[in-house]
């Protein structure tokens, strides 16, 4: 019927072998070839069954060679990983949703050596591709003896933790190569510290140009996504602590700025809130202490004051030389 150019009535036989019933994946999968024709040839809907064929439609999409065929695969691969949410504002943890779906799994990895090149490659990603010496640097230190093998193996188990539907003929989607380098893209998918800091940062420019109901949701957006240090149950990873640093001083003060406008519109409890959270982190914060008698003064709990200052001298005589 395609050969006569007879898409109507090619239609129409294809969806005669579309039967609800156990076996209608894999009847799917057996029609791809000329699902994919007519799909070619204008009918919308054939696409749409070849990708209810899931991931057994690439075997047939692989061997065929044009652009439509690779964003059709592109476009299977992406259903049936779902994006990835990396979590490393305290313990790390990587999650892949389920194609087509909100369940969300916790990728497992090899060993611990493998999520570790994750979490390297991850602290690079802002830059551009890292060279191989690089990452084998900070993975093997000091080593004496030549782990080229071990990295493109560890790599291999990377990949598969990450992409585990993916076919051995297709480039990973998420680890990139260029020349001797690499390079981490999630592909439309979270990591919650560059989210933290990119909130974060834009609500505390909103509170400064007074927009005080944007910079507030943005701010308090931010520091829910704060579960922790980056990466606290590594606290030895050198390529994470200068960001380490940095994202903890944005956190303070951004908790400071939410405590002070809370404060600033009577919201006392709110700012006491913010500020005793605070201080459960870090109790050395003399700007947390003074906030919060400000707040006693607003209160006119004057007796309040005194216990505060004592809390503050206390807790700089026991954690600071």
């Amino acid at each position: 019927a395609l050969l006569m150019g007879d898409t109507a009535r090619a239609t129409e036989l294809v969806e005669a072998n579309l039967v609800e019933g156990p076996a209608l994946r894999a009847t799917r999968r057996h029609l791809v070839p000329i699902l994919f024709r007519l799909w070619r040839a204008g009918n919308a809907d054939a696409r749409a069954q070849i990708l209810a064929a899931g991931v057994q439609a690439l075997p047939h999409l692989l061997r065929m060679r044009s652009a439509d065929a690779r964003g059709l695969v592109e476009a299977l691969l992406d259903q049936a990983a779902g994006p990835l949410e990396v979590q490393t504002l305290g313990p790390f943890r990587v999650l892949r949703s389920r194609g087509g779906s909100e369940v969300a799994e916790e990728v497992v990895f090899r060993s611990p050596r493998v999520a570790e090149l994750l979490r390297v490659l991850l602290l690079h990603s802002d830059g551009g591709f890292v060279p191989k010496e690089v990452l084998i640097e900070e993975l093997w230190p000091c080593s004496k003896v030549d782990v080229e093998n071990s990295f493109h193996t560890h790599l291999s188990y990377l990949r598969r933790a990450l992409e585990p539907h993916l076919p051995s003929r297709i480039p990973s989607r998420y680890l990139l190569r260029e020349g001797g380098g690499y390079r981490l893209d999630l592909r439309g998918g979270r990591w919650d510290a560059a989210d933290f800091e990119a909130e974060a940062k834009a609500g505390l420019a909103a509170l400064r140009r007074g927009e005080i109901e944007r910079g507030r949701a943005l701010v308090g957006m931010a520091l829910t996504r704060y579960r922790g240090p980056l990466l606290e149950d590594h606290p030895y990873l050198e390529a994470a602590s200068a960001r380490r640093q940095r994202l903890t001083g944005l956190m303070i003060e951004a908790s400071l700025a939410l405590a002070e406008s809370a404060r600033a519109r009577g919201e006392h409890f709110e700012a006491t809130e913010l500020l005793e959270r605070l201080l459960a982190q870090d109790p050395t914060l003399e700007d947390a202490y003074r906030l919060l008698m400000e707040v006693a003064a607003d209160r006119d709990r004057h007796d309040h004051i005194a216990p505060i200052l004592e809390r503050c001298r206390s807790a700089l005589l026991e954690h600071c030389d």
